[in-house]
């Protein structure tokens, strides 16, 4: 018989059973893991079906900002979805009735809260700073985030439920095409001839019609650059291709021409003009009169949803003016001003600031500049003090800074009486002076012009002095709207700033500081002379200031004052955004 202790020694060796235990453990481990990912499985596949539902309720509620909540409500009742909507005085469920933040959960296992915002799409911004909450601007983007209860399987047993959360964010682009510039309320054809042909290096002799008829035409921009890129034998595929080429003034013109829409007596003014500078050579490039954005990107063979349009007179000037761009121009008034005698004009256009078109399609901020300019205008006074046989020689400085339209807002209606734009208007600063400035710096724009005191009157018994100095300094923006109707109709709105009205000479006439110093015998006293010069320039005011309204005019730019149009609006289809 075997000892006790020999039978535990045989079972202590004796591992038939030993896995027995182990596999148990494992098997219910393997269950768990199992159940475990059925229910990750489970949770990932809700978490897509609620991340579609919200760009779906994005999208469809970013198409009508001003109606978001009933799309949303819309999308849901379509598709016979359990939800329940954030309100103001709670949560909305689809039965109609509102109820609280401790009840909706056990109603219902989605909630939806609605947030209308702008969306910036600036890649140096980090994501979560795209998308701003409304404020006091239109709002152009829909977020819509979606709580949602998890459905658990096997972890119910272990957890309670817990929410999880997805959003998504539409945003409409919208763009309005805009200019900013001066219409020619009164036309003095000479000065027109004058200034323009200048700028061109010719001799215009266009009549008062022909420059009426040219101020009468809205350009049609995109077809103008399709006949450009035609004429000039452009390899273009976009219209920014068109708007970046070097291009001839002769070329130009001649695409203006071809442009549908311009009337018969405008295309034989832009003819006379081709014709009058033959085949000039000096290039331009329209890009910085135009910014086309988002629209600058599709191809000159496409349709587009928006129309630019520009003022075919300013476009001219401004295109002519471009070609000279940087130096100074030299122009003999001649007889052309009546009311006083000889007038010589020089004329110093200023670069653009960076990315300042004149004539944008562009989204909210963006913003459209008029040139900034010098004009010395030397004008010969006479009639007056005709016991001493002398005359005025007046000189005349005027320099405007830029005027701006910014893009404050754009609201999109069902049809386009619905449409609406703001725009933010500054008329550009002006100095007007009668005194001495440095010839040689005058086309220098990065630093202010030094006035001295000019004689006025020279003369071998009487010499003259004076100086003034008037600024327009209103630096205040105007919040233009333009109405749905407006825009169809490319309404043009006039805006000018506070603190300057009348006559531009006149002011200065009342400014101007006299010195006198009589030599010799005299008929007059210093005080009389002084009076008569003070007279003689009042009197002289109203030319002068038709001299200086329709050079500027000719070039788009008015003193202390700005014409801006909205010329049409496009609200594009909303789209997912980041």
């Amino acid at each position: 018989m075997k000892s006790r202790g020999h039978k535990l020694s045989s079972f202590s060796k004796d591992l038939s059973g030993s896995i027995a235990v182990p596999a148990a453990a494992s098997l219910m481990l393997i269950v768990g893991t199992l159940a475990l990912g059925v229910d990750y499985g489970a949770i990932t596949l809700q978490n897509r079906k609620a991340q579609a539902m919200v760009d779906i309720m994005a999208i469809q509620a970013a198409s009508h900002i001003t109606q978001a909540e009933e799309m949303v409500r819309r999308y849901l009742e379509d598709n016979r979805l359990d939800y329940a909507i954030s309100v103001d005085k709670g949560y909305l469920l689809a039965d109609g009735k509102i109820v609280g933040e401790e009840e909706v959960f056990h109603l219902t296992n989605t909630v939806i809260e609605l947030e209308a915002g702008t969306y910036k799409p600036d890649p140096s911004l980090v994501v979560s700073k795209r998308f701003v909450p409304a404020g006091p601007s239109a709002p152009d983007a829909i977020r819509v985030r979606a709580r949602q209860k998890a459905e658990l399987y096997f972890a119910s047993m272990l957890t309670d439920p817990f929410e999880f959360e997805v959003t998504g964010t539409a945003s409409v682009t919208k763009q309005a095409s805009f200019w900013i510039g001066s219409r020619l309320a009164s036309l003095n054809g000479g000065i027109l001839n004058k200034v323009t042909g200048a700028l061109l290096g010719t001799e215009l002799s266009l009549t008062v019609m022909d420059y009426n008829a040219l101020a009468a035409v809205d350009l049609d921009l995109l077809s103008f650059s399709k006949a450009l890129a035609s004429r000039a034998s452009l390899q273009a595929g976009t219209f920014n291709d068109v708007l970046a080429a070097d291009v001839s003034l002769p070329q130009v013109l001649g695409a203006m021409r071809a442009t549908r829409g311009v009337s018969g007596t405008a295309a034989t003014a832009l003819a006379a003009i081709e014709k009058s500078i033959g085949n000039a050579d000096t290039e331009i490039r329209l890009g910085k009169l135009i910014d086309l954005g988002a629209v600058g990107n599709d191809r000159i063979d496409s349709l587009q949803d928006i129309e630019v349009h520009g003022n075919l007179l300013q476009l001219v000037s401004s295109a002519a003016a471009l070609s000279k761009q940087g130096r100074q121009v030299a122009i003999d008034l001649g007889t052309v001003v009546p009311g006083i005698g000889q007038v010589t004009a020089k004329l110093a256009i200023g670069e653009p600031a960076g990315h300042s078109p004149m004539i944008a399609v562009g989204s909210v901020n963006d913003t459209v500049r008029t040139a900034q300019m010098r004009l010395m205008l030397d004008v010969e006074v006479s009639g007056f003090l005709a016991l001493l046989g002398t005359k005025i020689n007046l000189p005349v400085y005027v320099e405007t800074a830029f005027a701006e339209a910014r893009l404050r807002s754009i609201t999109c209606g069902a049809s386009y009486v619905g449409d609406e734009v703001k725009l933010d208007v500054t008329p550009g600063l002006a100095k007007l002076a009668v005194g001495k400035v440095d010839d040689a710096k005058f086309d220098d724009f990065s630093r202010p012009l030094a006035l001295e005191r000019a004689t006025i009157v020279d003369a071998p018994l009487l010499k003259v002095s004076g100086i003034a100095d008037l600024a327009v300094s209103d630096t205040s923006s105007r919040t233009v709207t333009f109405s749905g109707t407006n825009i169809h109709s490319h309404a043009v709105r006039k805006v000018s700033t506070r603190n300057f009205i009348g006559s531009l000479a006149g002011n200065l006439a009342d400014k101007v500081r006299l010195e006198a110093r009589v030599l010799g015998l005299s008929l007059v006293s210093p005080d009389a002379a002084l009076s008569l010069v003070g007279q003689t320039l009042e009197n002289a005011a109203t030319p002068i200031d038709e001299a200086i309204y329709n050079t500027l005019r000719a070039l788009g730019v008015k003193v202390g004052e700005a014409d801006v149009s909205v010329t049409a609006v496009d609200c594009g289809r909303p789209v997912l955004v980041q």
